[in-house]
């Protein structure tokens, strides 16, 4: 796992994988695994948030709109 935060959002909060609801602010710091589908080879990453149970899980380009890594 790496570690990112948060360098952009928005007003439209993030539904996460257990049905809850998110819209962390800038400077959050998140734990990131890459995920790699094994029929298409797409990558994809799926981010934990700190205090949250469920992931958010994101193409590659979504992520580094409003993600960087540490």
């Amino acid at each position: 796992m790496k570690l990112a935060r948060v360098i952009h959002r928005d007003g439209t909060p993030w539904y996460l994988s257990d049905d809850t609801e998110i819209n962390p602010d800038i400077g959050t710091v998140v734990q990131v695994e890459r995920k790699t589908y094994k029929f298409s080879g797409t990558v994809a990453y799926v981010v934990h948030f700190p205090g949250c149970v469920g992931v958010k899980e994101l193409e590659v380009s979504a992520f580094n709109r409003y993600f960087e890594f540490l």
